[in-house]
């Protein structure tokens, strides 16, 4: 029994992950390719956090329901995604281990930057670019990384992580948070937010609550796109 359900938890990641990354980009593509090239080519950089979007929002409620042969209902859907209410405690203890991470982050930037040159895409390139488009444009790029954002958060450590602690046990805050910053390859470097992604696993494995992670995945993608406005 414990084998079948390890094994079916390896299974729902792996058809999560690419299912979510690559099954509506040929649709979006097409779907943008109705505008001029023009206008195409400023919607491309919204790209990545629309595929995301569709994605996991066409995925995650037919996972739900394979995984709960009952009706689905509202307090059955916010237990199993762990969707509970704020308490400002933890909230504080959160967002301190969060700034914590980030700090570590910008220490160590400079040690990524000089040890990791074979990877070309990083967050130097897509400010250059997102830098050069209209207002309409990142107000476009806002509006999906708002759901990106908090879909992430559903489908990593509201849907995925509850699985992968059965799977692993109580380390699997640290595989998420991994494979959460892995995720990010299409967009700019991994590595450079690895400790903030382990971090947000590690805080929604304490507490089972996302509503602190989905809070501060909020502020911190708030903060990097307030530059373009």
């Amino acid at each position: 029994m414990l084998y079948k359900v390890r094994f079916s938890g390896f299974v729902i990641l792996i058809l999560t992950l690419l299912i979510s990354y690559f099954s509506s980009f040929f649709a979006l593509k097409l779907l943008f390719s109705v505008f001029t090239f023009e206008i195409y080519s400023k919607l491309a950089y919204t790209m990545p956090a629309w595929i995301f979007s569709l994605g996991v929002a066409t995925l995650l409620l037919p996972l739900l329901k394979l995984e709960h042969k009952k009706k689905i209902t509202i307090p059955w859907l916010l237990q199993r995604l762990r969707l509970k209410k704020f308490v400002l405690k933890e909230f504080v203890i959160a967002i301190s281990l969060f700034i914590a991470s980030l700090l570590i982050e910008v220490f160590l930037r400079p040690f990524f930057d000089r040890f990791f040159i074979l990877y070309k895409r990083n967050l130097s390139g897509f400010d250059e670019q997102t830098a050069q488009i209209e207002l309409w444009v990142l107000a476009i790029l806002f509006i999906g990384v708002f759901f990106g954002s908090v879909l992430e958060e559903l489908l990593w450590r509201g849907y995925l992580l509850p699985i992968q602690e059965k799977t692993i046990g109580r380390y699997a805050w640290l595989l998420n948070g991994i494979l959460w910053s892995l995720s990010h390859i299409f967009i700019y470097n991994p590595i450079t937010i690895l400790f903030s992604s382990i971090c947000l696993s590690f805080i929604a494995f304490k507490y089972k609550n996302i509503t602190y992670t989905i809070i501060l995945h909020l502020l911190l993608n708030a903060i990097v796109y307030a530059r373009y406005v």
